[in-house]
């Protein structure tokens, strides 16, 4: 009876490199952070668009951040229930 001290090639598996992994994992590097700027740049366009907001509907510098605030909490408590709703596709 021999042992084997290479575990993989004691089940059967290949030691052979993917070719090309590197550049899958660099290109969704690239997207996800893609996703980040876009998130992050949706984010930041309501504050820049916030003292038009203000002097349009004539409100308070309180209500604004009011506003801001409901806007991010509704986004945090509704994104994990819309994660895992998606992630069943969309069917309950």
């Amino acid at each position: 009876m021999e042992l084997r001290s290479d575990p993989q090639s004691a089940v059967g598996l290949s030691t052979k490199k993917i070719q090309g992994a590197g550049a899958v994992s660099w290109g969704a590097m690239l997207l996800l952070w893609l996703v980040y700027a876009l998130d992050a740049n949706s984010r930041h366009l309501f504050f820049m668009v916030l003292p038009s907001i203000t002097s349009e509907f004539k409100t308070s510098a309180e209500m604004a951040g009011l506003l801001a605030a409901v806007i991010t909490i509704s986004t945090s408590l509704l994104a994990v229930p819309l994660m895992v709703w998606v992630d069943k596709g969309g069917h309950g």
